[in-house]
């Protein structure tokens, strides 16, 4: 999976000049419950509840679908997120954090 994401975004950057935007799990998570180790219930319920998605109760992957949408058009408008934990999420997708250089460890020789 993780080098079909790889392809998956080096397509799109080469293609649309864009890069691509990865939502780790558990930030998905806090954007909708506020909890990032939520259970899939509490996922399939916001979805249903709040975004009025049509998700079957045992169908994790459409709420997920549908939750990712909704971060994605808060991520590129300007409407204001509904929640404090929503607007954490985006303010940290928003300004990653920088990355750090790699270590180097210095040996000596005697």
């Amino acid at each position: 999976m993780g080098e079909a994401s790889g392809v998956l975004r080096q397509l799109i950057h080469e293609r649309y000049g864009v890069e691509a935007l990865v939502v780790p799990p558990s930030s998905l998570k806090k954007y909708a419950t506020g909890n990032g180790a939520a259970e899939k219930a509490d996922m399939i319920q916001y979805a249903v509840r709040k975004l009025r998605a049509e998700v079957g109760e045992d169908d994790d992957d459409a709420a997920d679908a549908a939750i990712l949408a909704h971060l994605a058009y808060s991520f590129t408008t300007k409407c204001l997120p509904s929640t404090r934990h929503a607007a954490e999420v985006l303010k940290q997708l928003r300004t990653p954090p920088p990355k750090r250089a790699p270590r180097v460890r210095l040996t000596t020789s005697i």
